[in-house]
């Protein structure tokens, strides 16, 4: 049996490669026995609050990395991520900083 929901660690990562900020630093990954953390350099988008994140409005920094992902079929459509992951396990598994945001599940 899985220790996560393969789903929402898959949304996890896919919204962290998206929404990272480029220019600082590639997104990490860090595996633990018990848990695993995604971090995503950059905070929120420009304009966005906490409530629009876990509403699940779509605002990636890297359009065109989403386009490509939504071309060869790893994400399905826009803005059902972080909604999934909420349905899961709840708002308490991100941690959102001005300038990172932090997944531990």
């Amino acid at each position: 049996s899985y220790l996560f929901d393969f789903d929402c660690v898959n949304e996890v990562i896919l919204s962290a490669l998206v929404y990272n900020g480029w220019t600082i630093i590639e997104p990490q990954i860090s595996m633990f026995h018990d848990r695993l953390k995604i971090l995503s350099h950059g905070g929120l988008p420009s304009g966005m609050n906490e409530k629009q994140f876990f509403d699940g409005i779509s605002k990636p920094r890297n359009v065109t990395l989403m386009r490509t992902f939504l071309n060869i079929g790893l994400a399905e459509h826009m803005g059902h991520g972080i909604p999934t992951i909420v349905d899961k396990y709840d708002t308490e598994v991100f941690e959102i900083q001005s300038n990172y945001i932090r997944c531990t599940n």
